[in-house]
């Protein structure tokens, strides 16, 4: 029996889906991960194992916010629906708090032009932390 998890998340105002998407079009063959864009509209395929069972997460960027879903082949998790919201916030970088890093560091000599170019700047990661 397939088992569903879905959330919605409202994206930051200086969210920057281009370099989030760039991290998960590494993979060519587009094999284990997808990415298509269509004008302001984009989307992610991945497939990943949860909880031992295999799984396929899509995740479709609207302006101004995300509706992920991940379709489970196998049991349900009764954690499941907080454990799949925060690995959407993970993957996307909305764990981070990049607002209190920019102002702790954009004094900085050496850094603070970087961080000025790359305001908003999120680090993508992995499925699994």
């Amino acid at each position: 029996m397939a088992i569903v998890l879905s959330c919605a998340l409202s994206l930051p105002a200086a969210f920057r889906r281009r370099e989030i998407l760039a991290f998960h079009r590494r993979d060519a063959q587009e094999i284990a991960e997808a990415v298509a864009e269509s004008g302001q509209e984009a989307s992610l395929r991945k497939g990943l194992v949860w909880n031992g069972a295999p799984a396929h997460l899509q995740v479709r960027f609207v302006p101004d916010r995300v509706e992920a879903s991940m379709v489970i082949d196998g049991a349900g998790d009764p954690a499941g629906d907080e454990r799949f919201d925060a690995m959407v916030h993970r993957m996307l970088g909305l764990a981070q708090d990049v607002d209190a890093f920019e102002r702790q560091h954009r004094g900085h000599p050496q850094v603070g032009a970087l961080i000025g170019r790359q305001a908003g700047l999120r680090v993508p990661v992995a499925a699994t932390p």
